[in-house]
């Protein structure tokens, strides 16, 4: 939420003014919802917003100026999620590469909730508790047997913790010893087992442009990949 936004709208309001104010609150706040954003669409979400700082212009300048300084900041905030697809579907992937490559190897599953204070409230701009109300994403992480490895489900990073020091022991200010991204950094995912083109496939050097994965040498899996391939939430 663009609290910036809903800031400046209340210094706006007057007596005159406040139904207007309220609803174009409204209408931002619904937009910020998750389910919202989905089904809206960003041309209708940012143009009624739009549309609503447009009819303050009967207001008087003074309004309408204040309105339309902090629009910008809406609009940004509001496009980054739904211009930003990828960055979530990285996610479901990487949740889905962890438990595919991870799970047999004795790794379990530590969810955010469990762990706070290691990571950050986002990633790339979009908050990571309304990202994991998306199917397939899992914020957390797979830890190894001895406790020490752990796989990230949301950036892809592995780390190890120093001798005598467990997952138990990690946080944003000791997160061990970085060791690489996707689960092959952990050592113990061997290539016959990764899939083609996938994230792994691609940070294990196994993907060329010249092997039909494309030139960036991966390929994510969209929603019904990953629910033909079994991937849980």
């Amino acid at each position: 939420m663009n609290q910036l936004f809903i800031d400046k709208l209340h210094e706006s309001m007057t007596e005159s003014n406040k139904a207007l104010i309220e609803s174009v609150e409204l209408l931002y706040r619904t937009c910020e919802k998750k389910a919202q954003l989905e089904g809206l669409g960003k041309t209708l979400a940012a143009g009624a917003i739009g549309a609503a700082i447009g009819g303050a212009g009967v207001l008087g300048a003074t309004n309408a100026d204040k309105i339309k300084g902090v629009y910008d900041d809406a609009k940004t905030s509001y496009e980054h999620f739904v211009n930003d697809p990828a960055t979530i579907q990285r996610v479901k992937n990487r949740a889905f590469e962890g438990e595919k490559l991870l799970k047999n190897k004795g790794y379990h599953y530590v969810d955010v909730k469990d762990h706070p204070g290691l990571y950050s409230d986002e990633l790339n701009g979009i908050n990571l508790e309304q990202m994991d109300k998306e199917p397939y994403v899992q914020v957390g992480w797979w830890v190894s047997p001895d406790e020490r490895t752990y796989y990230s489900t949301v950036t892809g990073e592995v780390y190890e913790m120093p001798k005598g020091q467990t997952f138990a022991n990690a946080s944003t200010d000791n997160k061990g010893n970085f060791k690489g991204h996707t689960p092959a950094a952990t050592g113990v995912v061997n290539p016959d087992e990764v899939r083609d083109c996938s994230l792994t496939y691609k940070n294990m050097g196994l993907g060329y442009p010249e092997d039909g994965c494309g030139e960036r040498g991966y390929k994510l899996l969209d929603d019904t990949g990953l629910k033909v391939l079994g991937a849980t939430k």
